[in-house]
């Protein structure tokens, strides 16, 4: 029989809606099986991609930068702009920013908090999109006032210090005297000009801006000077920019990209997104079994139609083929089903996110119970940025074919040995 006979007689066994044969549920149980065990799957790999891409960009745009070069001590100022001018020179560089940078401590009135201190230019926030995209301003703006006394805090740090714009802060900065060798703490008397959010808490905890001249007033030797360069696309190959940027730089200055910077949250994200990948594919294994089940309940429903088929001259292989049509069949439906239902599920996230927690509130309010929350902005994202990465997602679907394909291999077997005599004659 040509294949696609085998074909069509695997398609009418879908068909048999109409008189509720076995073999039509059995074969839609399996569909729905795949589908259901893709769900998740997929939901948890377009999710934890979109979280460790935002991350990923925050702490790249905000943070760390493309490439990050820098030098200990901050007692040549106008060396480092005349070294900025030649950097800036270099093709495939879009920016390249020069700041100060150094520990600190915040406090007010009602608490206090260390932070890092990052000294940059007024102008930088305008003049860089990527760096306005990622860092929101809630409150004022990314502006140090015309007596460059002015702080840039993050939100969760305005409030766990209880300041608002326009508020009093001091810093606390500790230098070492240059007579004595001793440590002293000079504290200096700032405003809040603004407050921002990059939308994730452990980012925001760590820093706090400030105008650049101030910082490196504040900071002197104790401070380090640092230029942050901004490339095309963050995910190419930095290594001949490198090279053009070492040309330059002096010899003192070290010269690392973003991947260095943070290494050990970046492989800790990608590590937990292969753990939950890794869990969630032994359930499309589970999936594929309970898929070789149901097609072996319709193999035995349809033993009769199998030795009638055999009987007007099938081969055992075009019956063995028939039966693995059957398992592409689910496995195409399944896959399909799964996709839609995923891909609904991870598009809608956060409003789903948001409805399961007014719900449990709700009930949690009825025992005056506190607050719940489903994902802890102090560990995760405020808002979960979608992303459906096409690759890996067809490499689940083909995986998911694959399980299928391999389920259906003893039904297939089963039915090419059937007896067509001793069938007929049972029956």
């Amino acid at each position: 029989m040509s294949l696609k006979g085998e074909f069509f007689i695997a398609l009418r066994n879908f068909q048999n809606y109409r008189r509720g044969a076995l073999s039509y549920r059995s074969l839609a149980a399996g569909v729905l099986t795949i589908a259901f065990s893709m769900l998740p799957v997929l939901v948890v790999l377009e999710v934890s991609s979109g979280m460790i891409e935002g991350i990923t960009r925050r702490y790249v745009e905000v943070g760390s930068f493309h490439l990050q070069a820098g030098v200990y001590g901050t007692s040549l100022p106008e060396e480092a702009e005349e070294l900025q001018a030649r950097l800036e020179e270099i093709p495939g560089l879009l920016s390249v920013v020069l700041l100060v940078q150094g520990n600190g401590l915040v406090y007010s009135s009602t608490s206090r908090a260390g932070t890092q201190v990052r000294g940059v230019e007024g102008s930088y926030y305008r003049r860089d999109p990527e760096f306005s995209r990622y860092l929101s301003m809630t409150a004022g703006d990314f502006d140090f006032g015309e007596d460059r006394r002015g702080l840039v805090l993050s939100r969760p740090m305005a409030e766990e210090l209880g300041l608002e714009v326009g508020a009093p802060v001091k810093l606390l900065i500790a230098r070492t005297s240059a007579a004595t060798g001793r440590t002293i703490l000079r504290p200096g008397n700032y405003y809040v000009s603004g407050i921002f959010s990059t939308g994730y808490s452990e980012l925001d905890l760590l820093t706090i801006y400030m105008d650049k001249d101030q910082a490196l007033s504040a900071f002197g030797a104790e401070g380090t000077l640092h230029f942050g360069f901004k490339t095309g696309d963050y995910t190419q190959d930095l290594a001949p920019l490198q090279r053009e940027i070492r040309r330059v730089l002096p010899s003192e200055w070290y010269l690392i990209p973003w991947r260095e910077m943070d290494r050990s949250l970046y492989q800790n994200l990608a590590s937990t997104k292969a753990m939950l990948l890794f869990i969630m594919v032994i359930i499309i294994l589970v999936a594929a079994v309970n898929t070789s089940s149901s097609m072996l309940n319709m193999v035995m429903e349809r033993q009769e139609e199998i030795g009638i088929l055999k009987s007007l001259g099938m081969s055992p292989a075009s019956v063995e083929r028939e039966v693995f049509f059957s398992g592409l069949i689910i496995g195409f439906l399944g896959i399909l089903l799964g996709n839609v239902m995923g891909l609904l599920l991870a598009v809608n996230i956060n409003s789903l996110i948001s409805f399961i927690e007014s719900l449990i509130n709700g009930v949690f309010r009825l025992f005056n119970q506190e607050a719940f929350t489903l994902l802890n902005p102090q560990y995760y994202l405020e808002i979960i940025p979608i992303r459906i990465p096409l690759p890996e997602t067809l490499l689940i679907g083909g995986l998911t074919m694959t399980c299928c394909l391999l389920a259906s291999y003893f039904p297939a077997r089963r039915a090419g040995r059937t007896p067509p005599l001793e069938v007929i004659r049972r029956r």
